[in-house]
């Protein structure tokens, strides 16, 4: 049965997406989900969505708390989960088609309505930073967005000086050896904002930030055309990533990178797990993640800052678009988000 926030007015609400490095071995899916469902507090702090990605060995917790009285219970729970990630996750031995920087990879906070404040967000992300810092596991971390000094730090700058971007090449964690350091470790122009000054091998660093909502849309395309090969095929999906990200003149508040995928999506596991039924999903993807026979295919997987602006419908028509115009017969097998959407977690 769903926790729900009843009797909580929505207007107040905050959600915090948890990615952990690990999303293909059940029994640490298993343990990550019992410690997220076992540390939250209905009705003020629910487990609101779970989806894991064999491909990209991850899974996404998604919380939702009411701000600011379960700001401590959630930094509780996030430490918590983040505690068990170090436990069962060694960076030295994880591989991935997804890059990361850590067991824990990353935490955003999000105001889910204009009065649930962007200073809420910034307080509970913070409040989550300083506990995974200064406590259990005791990571190192940096702030981006509201959360951050300044209140303007991006998430992607943080990333690419940290070398995050190096890992989509080999599916190999590629620690922070960017701009010549030694991998794993921190680079002298970016200290973290928190926690150890060093970085533990086994459990890296994590990103803490409070931001408006992002959608995230992952657009991924089955190749028909036999004359394009796997060393040509992602080299041409980096270029439509390239195309379509504002960075380089493309659509408004648009990230954009390009991986391989061997396995289908499935939906993110709304409210309280169905555990035979997520544990099936993951079997099955996993399955085909090993199949030799597996469809070739690219995924283009897409950040929306300003879904406002920028739709997912846009994104995708332009992703295909783009697929088109660099010579892929390719076809869309359905673009699909990572969490539950905005409207889904406000009628919990």
């Amino acid at each position: 049965m769903s926790h729900h926030l009843g009797g909580v007015a929505a207007a107040h609400r905050l959600a915090c997406h948890v990615y952990v490095s690990e999303g293909r071995r059940w029994h640490a899916i298993e343990r990550l989900l019992r410690a997220a469902k076992s540390l939250t507090q209905p009705p003020g702090l629910i487990l609101a969505s779970t989806f894991p990605d064999v491909d990209y060995n991850r899974t996404c917790f998604t919380f939702v708390a009411t701000a600011p009285t379960f700001t401590e219970h959630l930094a509780d729970a996030v430490a918590g989960v983040a505690t068990v990630a170090a436990d069962i996750v060694d960076m030295r031995e994880q591989h991935a088609a997804h890059p990361r920087l850590g067991v824990l990879d990353h935490v955003s906070v999000h105001p889910l309505a204009e009065e649930a404040t962007m200073d809420a967000a910034a307080n509970a992300a913070r409040a989550v930073a300083e506990r995974l810092g200064n406590g259990s596991p005791h990571l190192p971390y940096y702030l981006y967005g509201a959360a951050s000094a300044s209140g303007d730090v991006r998430l992607s700058a943080i990333r690419r000086s940290l070398g995050y971007f190096a890992g989509e090449t080999s599916g190999n964690w590629q620690g922070t050896g960017a701009g010549g350091t030694a991998k794993n470790a921190i680079p002298d122009t970016l200290a973290p904002d928190g926690g150890p000054a060093t970085v533990h091998d086994a459990h890296g660093i994590v990103c803490v930030g409070a931001t408006p909502w992002v959608t995230h849309v992952n657009v991924p395309l089955v190749v028909s055309d036999a004359s394009v090969n796997d060393d040509d095929l992602l080299p041409r999906a980096r270029s439509i990533a390239r195309a379509i990200a504002e960075r380089h003149g493309g659509l408004p508040g648009v990230e954009a990178m390009a991986l391989p995928k061997r396995t289908p999506p499935f939906p993110p596991n709304l409210g309280d797990a169905d555990l035979e039924s997520l544990r099936s999903s993951v079997e099955q993807a996993l399955a085909a993640h090993s199949s030799d026979g597996a469809v070739q295919v690219v995924e283009v997987a897409c950040n929306v800052r300003t879904p406002d602006v920028t739709s997912p419908e846009m994104v995708v028509e332009t992703v295909l678009a783009r697929a088109r115009a660099c010579g892929l017969k390719a076809h869309n097998v359905g673009a699909y988000t990572t969490q539950a959407t905005k409207e889904e977690l406000l009628s919990m």
